[in-house]
């Protein structure tokens, strides 16, 4: 309790300070630290998610191009007669050139028009009787013999195997796949098949797809098959070596220690058993944009924080100025016991101690004219104002409670109904409505629906007591019955309507209401076929609702109530360009238009 009351003796200014670390910095720092944490999620996430399709796409794309190169080594198995002719034996050297001119020239000729410009055919043999042509046909010499790729064919015995990429003759990286050609002739000088292809074929696919991350395509053993990508990373690998990269569990942004690594393996059936693509980004990519919003994020909200502290160190001192030296005032007042208004500064101002400041003057001022001039008269004014309101009070309650009007009528309805006195007893009920509605004013807005209800029961009490010299039409689209109207807009008028325009008229006298839309405001409409307005007349009563004045219109027997007073209510309610508007014609009729704002009732408490 101690520490309450401290806060609560501390002054307005620190007050006002803890009450902003409070209220503003404390919630903004953990929102953002909130924030700043799902933003790092959903950027880790989405870089998971982006480098797991881009993986999937790059595999699939791999896999599309060594497919692609292993049919190139099975449709030259096609081409068996050529096998044959590499595997035979020839009795003399002009032999094997015929059936090179013959055969052998052609369809080596013929298949390497078929091959891609990146693939290039090689055949080897270590049958002696073929002389090599250094292009596509070479004899399998001791050096070549101990080539890897070379034993490794050797060994699959007419399997597919694939080379880990080398240097070519010209300077380029290429890779290998080579396969025994087994012969159908009873020789076993088998011939074996390389197809040396371009790295770059691949090396682009990954490039293509494997931007701001790093990409290795590593064979069954484990070893880098490719690197796409020269950077900091890859400089400590080279091609043949075992890849080891371990990324860690937890990920600490800051520290920069944040690593994601995702494999895919290769998509082609039993040739390359254990391939797979592994990608792998990289601290600087993942957290470097992250880092670098969160601290521009963080120094502004700091900038922002400072700012606001010191207009708050500015707005407390001026404000609390003020209160010193109003309560300084104050003090001096007391001590001099004096009630001399004159001494006390006051403020201009319009907030609460501006106001403070008048009010306790002009208290001041009150006091001492209470004192000093009417203080015994302003009692016995105070007690003849109790005793009128006694008076007052009293006969309010002596007045009939309008609950028993009601009921009472309500009795005379249902009395009316048993006798079968129909007509009666609704023009009573009708009456009733229009009685209650007069009393009760919750709003002074409320649907149109409402008010149409209001100059129905109104319009049925009429024809009640005209009989057949009265006819009425209402119509009035549904779709406009929940737009907002003051209260007893319409009903005015068509009181008006009936007593100035059709009580005098001889004949039956027709009165309609009407509604249109006009942009987006709505237009009432009340017209009849009643006496009509005489030109002066109608101009002094246009003259006066223009005006915004009082006047009530006046007929030789009756009065009816001011179409000013409506317009001017409709001119408070929704400005000068809304309100009422009269046109008639002597011996012809009389038509009101309202026009309002198309306000529409959103909870549709439509009367019932």
């Amino acid at each position: 309790m101690s520490k309450f009351f401290s806060i609560r003796d501390m002054k307005m200014h620190k007050k006002l300070l803890i009450s902003y670390l409070i209220v503003v910095i404390i919630p903004v720092s953990i929102i953002g630290s909130f924030l700043i944490k799902n933003t790092k999620d959903i950027v880790l996430a989405h870089i998971n998610q982006t480098n797991e399709i881009t993986l999937r796409q790059m595999d699939n794309n791999i896999s599309n191009v060594f497919r692609s190169y292993f049919k190139i080594a099975d449709d030259i198995l096609t081409e068996a007669h050529l096998i044959d002719m590499l595997s035979r034996e020839y009795r003399s050297e002009s032999d094997y050139l015929r059936a090179y001119s013959d055969v052998i020239s052609d369809s080596m000729a013929r298949l390497q028009l078929k091959m891609p410009h990146s693939v290039r055919i090689l055949f080897f043999t270590t049958n002696h009787t073929i002389v090599p042509d250094g292009n596509m046909l070479f004899y399998a010499d001791e050096n070549v013999a101990s080539q890897d790729w070379y034993r490794d064919a050797i060994e699959a015995k007419g399997s597919k195997v694939v080379s880990l990429p080398y240097i070519d003759h010209t300077g380029n990286k290429v890779f290998s796949i080579s396969r025994v050609l087994l012969s159908t002739a009873n020789s076993r000088r088998d011939t074996v098949l390389k197809l040396e292809i371009s790295l770059k074929d691949i090396d682009d696919l990954i490039m293509e797809e494997g931007k701001n991350k790093k990409v290795y395509l590593l064979d069954g053993s484990n070893h880098i098959f490719t690197l796409a990508a020269d950077d900091i990373l890859n400089d400590a690998y080279e091609i043949g070596d075992v890849l080891n990269i371990e990324c860690p569990q937890k990920r600490k942004i800051f520290s920069g220690n944040v690593c994601m690594k995702l494999e895919e393996a290769l998509d082609v059936n039993g040739n390359l058993e254990g391939w797979k693509v592994v990608s792998v980004i990289s601290p600087d990519f993942i957290i470097g944009d992250i880092n670098k919003t969160v601290m521009h994020s963080i120094i502004i909200c700091l900038i922002t924080i400072g700012i606001t502290i010191i207009f708050l160190f500015i707005f407390s001192y001026k404000m609390t100025r003020r209160l010193r030296i109003l309560t300084d005032s104050m003090n001096r007042i007391m001590k001099d016991n004096t009630f001399d208004a004159d001494t006390l500064k006051t403020y201009s101002d319009n907030d609460e101690i501006g106001e403070l400041s008048r009010r306790f003057k002009q208290l001041l001022e009150w006091l001492d004219r209470l004192i000093s001039e009417v203080y015994i008269s302003e009692i016995r004014l105070k007690d003849l104002e109790l005793e009128k309101r006694k008076a007052e009070i009293k006969a309010l309650q002596s007045q009939i409670n309008p609950h028993f009007l009601f009921n009472t009528m309500e009795s005379i309805s249902m009395s009316l109904l048993t006798k079968g006195d129909y007509e009666t007893c609704e023009v009573v009920r009708s009456f009733s409505n229009i009685l209650r509605r007069s009393i009760e004013w919750d709003d002074d807005l409320y649907p149109l629906e409402n008010e149409l209800h209001l100059i129905l029961d109104y319009l049925k009490v009429q024809k009640f007591r005209y009989k057949d010299k009265l006819s009425y039409e209402i119509a009035v689209d549904e779709r406009f019955y929940h737009v907002l109207i003051p209260r007893f807009i319409l009903q005015p008028i068509v009181e008006n309507s009936i007593y100035h325009g059709l009580e005098l008229k001889e004949d039956t006298g027709f009165l309609k209401i009407a509604t249109r839309t006009c942009g987006d405001d709505l237009e009432l409409t009340v017209e009849d076929n009643g006496l009509g307005i005489g030109k002066h007349r109608l101009k002094a009563i246009q003259s006066s609702i223009k005006n915004a004045e009082n006047i009530i219109i006046n007929s030789d027997e009756h009065e009816s109530i001011g179409l000013s007073n409506i317009n001017r209510r409709l001119v408070l309610y929704y400005g000068r360009e809304y309100g009422i508007t009269i046109d008639s014609l002597k011996n012809v009729g009389t038509k009101v238009v309202v026009r309002i704002p198309m306000q529409i009732d959103e909870g549709e408490d439509s009367y019932v």
